[in-house]
């Protein structure tokens, strides 16, 4: 975009209005005109340009502000202004039963999401805002529209279940390929892309807790020129887990998430914890889960999720079941 942008609000009462956004906002007067009868002016502050406009008969809006403390204002010109403290993040304690997702039968199941990807709800109810896991798809080989972005979380993982996808993250060198079978921990904040896929690609992403922002940092270019391959974000690092490795998400999140493909016979499995909540995704063959002396069928890309203190076992009914197993720590 050239030229500057503003937003227009009505002005009249033009005097009384530009000094309650100068006096009572913090804003910055940058114009007015003409001086010997204002009817316009511009002010400025908070990354917000405002031209208010005796002659303009629109809605006076709502103008939200970061603050110490909660108020609501109310301009000599109707605009409300809602004052707020920045919100922290919060991450609730897990709430709910357990839960089973089947797998998908027809695209009715999928909703379109951010950068045209397609986004399957593996967790109703999110154990309480505690965590969400959705089954993501990319149909088109090619470039993905995506930005250079970041997401406010505590924790967050990728599984790619098929196919291929590019990306390239902050401080960690070039854009490389997640392959099937790979796992990776986002870090909190980390700065990252989604550049292409192969056409075929579908992943499982978890993230705690399950209401949080994503953010886009369009001044950042990736790769970004310095490497740190070792860099802590909030206490945890970037690391691509191997399948036959389910030590490094554990040790590069400080136990916070851990995850594992593990390969079940017809034995019944243990599954769940007494302090973690678990995450199951079948990517191979087919089961039964059995909770609470209640059994339910587990077939490939079928999804359950226990939370703390919730155990039961899960067993193969036709050969093997291989599953994605994460545990996410509650605090």
């Amino acid at each position: 975009m050239k030229g500057r942008a503003e937003v227009v609000l009505p002005g009249a009462p033009l005097a009384e209005t530009v000094a309650f956004f100068r006096d009572r906002v913090g804003m910055r007067l940058c114009s007015i005109r003409p001086a010997d009868a204002p009817v316009v002016a511009v002010l400025e502050g908070g990354g917000l340009r405002v031209r208010l406009d005796a002659a303009h008969r629109g809605d006076p809006g709502l103008v939200q502000v970061e603050a110490e403390r909660d108020e609501v204002l109310v301009a000599p010109n109707g605009t409300q202004v809602r004052r707020c403290a920045p919100t922290a993040l919060m991450v609730p304690e897990p709430a709910g039963t357990w839960t089973v997702v089947d797998a998908p039968k027809s695209d009715r199941d999928w909703t379109e999401g951010r950068a045209g990807m397609l986004y399957r709800d593996l967790v109703p109810g999110r154990l309480g805002g505690h965590v969400v896991a959705s089954h993501i798809r990319v149909p088109d080989a090619g470039a993905v529209p995506d930005d250079v972005h970041y997401h406010d979380v505590a924790a967050q993982l990728i599984h790619c279940v098929r196919g291929r996808v590019r990306l390239v993250y902050e401080d960690q060198g070039p854009a490389f390929e997640l392959c099937e079978g790979q796992t990776l921990l986002q870090p909190p904040r980390i700065r990252h892309r989604v550049l292409s896929s192969d056409g075929r690609l579908e992943v499982v992403e978890v993230t705690s807790p399950a209401e949080h922002e994503t953010l886009l940092d369009p001044d950042l270019s990736l790769p970004t020129s310095d490497l740190h391959p070792g860099r802590a974000f909030s206490g945890q690092r970037f690391v691509v887990q191997q399948q036959d490795d389910d030590e490094a998400i554990a040790g590069a999140s400080g136990g916070h998430i851990a995850a594992a493909v593990i390969q079940i016979d017809e034995a019944p499995h243990p599954i769940g914890a007494a302090d973690r909540v678990e995450f199951v995704f079948a990517l191979r063959g087919s089961g039964a889960l059995t909770v609470e002396g209640a059994s339910t069928a587990i077939a490939q890309h079928s999804a359950a999720t226990l939370p703390p203190g919730c155990t039961g076992t899960l067993r193969a009914t036709d050969g093997v079941l291989t599953v994605l197993r994460v545990r996410l720590a509650t605090d």
